[in-house]
C-alpha cells in the first residue's frame, strides 16, 4: 500500500440522490465549479480584449457628447468629471456588452464549456476553449462584427431620432425610435443562444441568425429577467465601488457568473427545445464534437 491510495473514491453524490433541476442545479454547478468558471472568464476576457478596445473607440465619443450636453447644463458636471464619467461608463458599458453580447471566437470557446459544465460533462479547459476557438473562428468572427455594427450603427440612429423628435415634434420619429429599440433588444437576446447554437450545430451563418432571433422571441420573459438581474447587479458594483474595483470584480466574479447564467440557460433551451426533438439519425446528429 503506498502513502495515497489514488483509487479511494470520494464523498461524491449518493446515487440514488435526486438531481437537482433550474436555479437550484445552476448555483450548485457554479460554486463546485467556481475556480474553473474563473479560468474560463479570464480566457474569455482576454481573448476578448480586441473586440473589446474597438467598442471602447466606437462608444467612447457618443459616451462623451451625451455627458458633455449634461454639463452644459449643469456647473457641477466640470471637464475633469465628464472624463472621469467617460471612462467609467464606457467600461461598464463594454463589460455589460461582453457578458450580454460576447466577442466572437473567444465567446465560441467560453460557451462550449459552459455547456460541458450545464451538462455534467468534462471538458479540458485550456485544450477545449481554443480548440472550439478554432473551429469556429469564421463564424464567430462575422457574428461579431455583426454585433459591432448593428449596436453601434442602432445606437447613432437612435440619437439621431430621438434629436429629430425633439426639434420637430413628430411623433414619427419617436415611432421608429422604439421600433429600432425594440429590435436591438431581440438582436441582443438572439446573442444568448447564437454561440450555444453554434457550437452544437454545424450550420451556416444565415440559419444561425434565423434560429437565435427565433429562439429570443421564443423565451422572451426569461431573457428580459435575465437581463435586468444582470443590469441591476452591474449598476450596483459600479456606483458602490471605484471603477478600478469594480472592474476587477466584473472580470473575476460578474463576467463569469453571469455569462455562465445565460449560457446555462441557452444550453437548456437548446436541449429541450431542439434536441429532445430531434429524429435520432446517423446523418443528421447535432456536432458535439469533443464531447468526452
Amino acid at each position: 500500500m503506498g502513502l495515497f491510495n489514488y483509487s479511494k473514491p470520494g464523498p461524491g453524490i449518493e446515487k440514488d440522490a435526486p438531481k437537482k433541476k433550474g436555479v437550484f442545479l445552476f448555483f450548485e454547478i457554479f460554486f463546485r465549479k467556481f475556480w474553473k468558471l474563473c479560468q474560463v472568464t479570464m480566457l474569455h476576457f482576454i481573448c476578448s480584449l480586441p473586440i473589446m478596445i474597438i467598442n471602447f473607440f466606437l462608444l467612447t465619443p457618443g459616451i462623451v457628447s451625451f455627458l458633455s450636453s449634461v454639463s452644459a447644463n449643469d456647473p457641477v458636471f466640470t471637464s475633469n468629471v465628464v472624463a472621469q464619467y467617460t471612462t467609467a461608463m464606457s467600461v461598464f458599458i463594454i463589460l455589460t456588452l461582453l457578458v450580454f453580447c460576447g466577442s466572437g471566437p473567444a465567446s465560441a470557446g467560453s460557451a462550449y464549456i459552459h455547456r460541458c459544465f450545464a451538462r455534467e460533462e468534462h471538458a479540458w479547459i485550456w485544450s477545449d476553449f481554443f480548440n472550439k476557438m478554432k473551429e469556429n473562428f469564421k463564424q464567430g468572427m462575422l457574428v461579431a462584427v455583426a454585433d459591432i455594427a448593428v449596436i453601434n450603427l442602432g445606437l447613432v440612429a437612435m440619437r439621431f431620432y430621438y434629436n429629430y423628435f425633439l426639434q420637430t415634434g413628430n411623433d414619427l420619429w419617436f415611432i421608429l425610435l422604439f421600433v429600432l429599440l425594440i429590435f436591438l433588444v431581440i438582436f441582443v437576446f438572439s446573442n444568448f443562444y447564437i454561440y450555444q447554437l453554434m457550437v452544437t450545430f454545424e450550420s451556416g451563418i444565415v440559419n444561425l441568425f434565423k434560429n437565435s432571433f427565433i429562439m429570443a422571441l421564443a423565451t422572451m420573459p426569461v431573457n428580459i429577467i435575465l437581463s435586468l438581474i444582470i443590469i441591476a447587479a452591474s449598476f450596483f458594483f459600479y456606483m458602490t465601488f471605484e471603477p478600478i474595483f469594480a472592474v476587477l470584480l466584473s472580470f473575476l466574479l460578474i463576467s463569469g457568473l453571469f455569462r455562465f447564467m445565460i449560457e446555462f440557460y441557452a444550453s437548456s433551451v437548446v436541449k429541450k427545445k431542439i434536441l429532445n426533438n430531434m429524429p435520432q439519425t446517423t446523418n443528421d446528429e447535432p456536432d458535439d464534437r469533443g464531447e468526452n
